[in-house]
Parts: C-alpha cells; sequence; structure tokens
C-alpha cells in the first residue's frame, strides 16, 4: 500500500487526535468527572490508525476493552464519544453504555467488548455474512494476546472457518481479519507458561476431535 504525502499526515493526524482524546479521558477519569472505568489506547495508536486507513466505510470492525482508537480510527464522532464516557444522553449509546460500549453501525463500527475475547465470535459471524453476501466487505477483529488463549478464538473460530467452507462458495475470498496487539499485559496467561509448543499441542490434539454437533 503507497500512501501519498497527504494520506501520511492524514494518518498522523488521526493518531495524534487518538493520544489527545485519551489524554483528555484519562484527565477527566482520574479527576472524579467520568464514572465508571476508562481504559485507554495510548501507545497503540499506528496499529488503529493503520488498519482502518486499509478498510472502506461498509467493512466492519469490533473492539476490546480499548476501543477508543479504534472507533476515531473508523471515523466515529469525537463529541458523540466523549458524551458517552460522560454518561449523557446525546452519546453514542444514550450514556448507557460508557467507554467499553461505544458502537456506531453507520461506519462499521460494531462496539468494544470488555469481555476477553468477546467479540471474536461477533466479527466471525459479520466475516460469514460479508462472504455470503458477495459485496466486497471485509471484517476485522482487534484483540490482544490474552484473548488468543480464549476459547472463542480455539475454538468458535476454527469451526466457522471450517463450516463457511461446506457452506459457502468456495470461490468467495475469505472476508475475515483477525489482528492481534501483542501488548505482554495478558492478566490470566503468564508468559512462562504460555509457549508456541504448549499451542501447537492444543491445536494438534483438537485436530484429531471430530465435532459432530449440527
Amino acid at each position: 500500500m503507497n500512501l501519498t504525502p497527504q494520506q501520511q499526515l492524514t494518518m498522523l493526524r488521526t493518531m495524534q487526535t487518538i493520544r489527545r482524546f485519551e489524554e483528555r479521558a484519562s484527565d477527566e477519569f482520574q479527576a472524579g468527572h467520568i464514572y465508571g472505568v476508562v481504559h485507554c489506547y495510548i501507545g497503540q495508536e499506528a496499529v488503529a490508525v493503520g488498519v482502518c486507513a486499509a478498510l472502506n466505510r461498509e467493512d466492519q470492525i469490533i473492539s476490546t476493552h480499548r476501543g477508543h482508537g479504534h472507533c476515531i480510527a473508523k471515523g466515529a464522532d469525537l463529541k458523540r464519544m466523549m458524551a458517552e464516557l460522560y454518561g449523557r444522553a446525546t452519546g453514542y449509546c444514550k450514556g448507557k453504555g460508557g467507554s467499553m460500549h461505544i458502537a456506531d453501525f453507520g461506519i462499521g463500527m460494531l462496539g468494544a467488548n470488555g469481555i476477553v475475547a468477546g467479540g471474536i465470535p461477533i466479527i466471525t459471524g459479520a466475516g460469514l455474512a460479508a462472504q455470503l453476501d458477495g459485496k466486497g466487505r471485509v471484517a476485522v477483529s482487534f484483540f490482544g494476546d490474552g484473548a488468543a488463549s480464549a476459547g472463542p478464538w480455539s475454538r468458535k473460530t476454527r469451526r466457522r472457518f471450517a463450516r463457511s467452507k461446506r457452506r459457502s462458495n468456495a470461490s468467495a475470498p475469505c472476508r475475515f481479519r483477525f489482528l492481534t496487539v501483542h501488548s505482554w499485559r495478558a492478566m490470566c496467561s503468564p508468559t512462562a507458561s504460555e509457549s508456541s509448543q504448549g499451542c501447537e499441542r492444543c491445536y494438534s490434539r483438537a485436530g484429531k476431535t471430530s465435532d459432530r454437533r449440527p
């Protein structure tokens, strides 16, 4: 993907916008003006901007508990986002979703998710829909290294892929894109116990198990 100088400037501005939004949100949360929780996307801005710059408006994404950056990179309205954090009725979810549940279907943002790996099954369904409707859309899931060892990734995703191959047009291109952000901060996956050999044994064993359910 060759970027023009103007495209590079636009991406830089978007990254700076994400950083300023997160800094303001963090300050307001620390000051007690925002209730609930605020999980910032500081330090990962380039990931969201780089991915979303390659997407069209009708393409769909799903986020994690650190979803502000993804929303902004996909084109969300900053005022409605901040209103949602403040719990105002003018927010994206009328103030009822808060930081971790901002969604805007109009721009292809299917929402953020407070559950580790919770967005993977959702975007898998969106990807299958994109594959079947044949309109050229793609579906992208952002998730962290902790989600890579969770059930939705190792079970549902693999089964959905298998079923899509059986039920859909075999010549249709795959419309799934799964993006792992390896932050080394998975709260329940100690690095010492996670190894490539362990994952290989897991998938090797899973490959020998047949799924007889419809």
